[in-house]
């Protein structure tokens, strides 16, 4: 597994627990009350990460689209293959996007499937 993905892995796993720290919350009416709250990781691959701005980005993204139809296409690994791309994902992602834009591109221009 690559360095980055361990720090990714090891930062979601802290994330809002007392090995990041925290803060203490006071109720502004005098009231008493007061909650701790522990700090993010600020990953942006981490689940719990700000949904504010997982929404601003989704809504900048909604501005972008075309006014068309769209797809989503996964390709996917025989489980048999995941191990050895895992261990070596420079090469093989690289290899994965060339052979996914292949055959995108060979099914958009036939008159068959996509009408060219």
């Amino acid at each position: 597994m690559p360095y980055s993905q361990k720090r990714a892995l090891t930062a979601i796993a802290a994330c809002r627990t007392e090995a990041l720290g925290g803060h203490l919350e006071v109720c502004d009416h005098h009231c008493g009350h007061f909650a701790y709250t522990y700090h993010s990781c600020k990953n942006s691959s981490c689940p719990k990460r700000h949904g504010a701005d997982t929404n601003r980005w989704l809504t900048k993204r909604d501005t972008e689209l075309l006014p068309v139809p769209y797809f989503h296409l996964v390709f996917t690994l025989p489980a048999e293959l995941r191990g050895v791309v895992r261990g070596n994902q420079k090469v093989l992602y690289g290899v994965l996007f060339q052979a996914a834009i292949a055959a995108l591109t060979k099914l958009g221009l036939d008159r068959k499937y996509l009408g060219g």
